[in-house]
């Protein structure tokens, strides 16, 4: 993690490589991994949240930058579908339980509204108002930015900084969500709600712009960092 922070990775792929190759050579087993997996625990009012949620008016789509096995177990407890969940990485184990490799796709940071964009199409909805965006980490921030509506769960304080609303608990954002599915059904077509679009287009291509100046700002400091190594 620290090397990620000092920038010492030129993307997120390498990182996870970096950190499959670690697990690999301490000889990760996979009833470890598997008991980690269980252990761990959902942010508060998950469940109720989940049994509550109407899915005629909502679908609930995971992308994790996470490992697909903890992504898994929440599809089946959560009951989301197969096709609507992504994340990072995979773990492979062989026939005795050694960790033999993984699986990595990027769904993590930028890349995560690659996925949500993927999803919007495939259910024929729109990028600039359909679509709620509930998250925790720093690698939260660009998609909460992008969202139409943004809840932060107990989250790293860059990440606040960026949502509509901050919550402690997921069913905090039960009764908003619902409302904000009803103002924007109702408001369709209005004068109103077209400026309000444009507004939305207008501040995503601005943030667009800074995401590609930071990115060649870090292009720049590892570069940099090369040169002194």
């Amino acid at each position: 993690h620290l090397k990620w922070k000092n920038k010492e990775y030129e993307n997120y792929i390498d990182w996870v490589k970096a950190t499959v190759a670690i697990h690999k050579k301490y000889k990760l087993r996979k009833e470890t991994f598997q008991r980690l997996i269980d252990e761990a625990e959902y942010m508060p009012g998950v469940v109720e949240f989940f049994k509550k949620l109407d899915r005629e008016k909502f679908i609930p789509v995971f992308i994790t930058g996470g490992f697909m096995e903890l992504a898994r177990r929440a599809k089946n407890e959560l009951k989301v579908d197969s096709a609507d969940i992504y994340a990072a990485c995979n773990y492979i184990f062989d026939a005795y339980g050694n960790l033999v490799d993984a699986d990595i796709k990027s769904s993590d940071f930028g890349d995560k509204i690659t996925c949500v964009k993927e999803k919007l199409d495939f259910y024929g909805l729109s990028i600039d108002e359909d679509w709620i965006f509930i998250g925790d980490g720093k690698n939260d921030v660009y998609i909460a930015e992008m969202a139409p509506y943004s809840f932060g769960i107990n989250a790293h304080k860059e990440l606040k900084e960026v949502v509509a609303q901050s919550i402690d608990n997921f069913m905090e954002a039960f009764e908003e969500i619902n409302a904000f599915y009803d103002i924007v059904n109702s408001a369709k077509g209005s004068t109103a709600h077209q400026r309000k679009i444009l507004e939305i287009r207008a501040n995503r291509q601005r943030q667009r712009e800074r995401l590609v100046e930071e990115n060649l700002e870090m292009r720049k400091q590892i570069e940099e960092l090369k040169k002194r190594i």
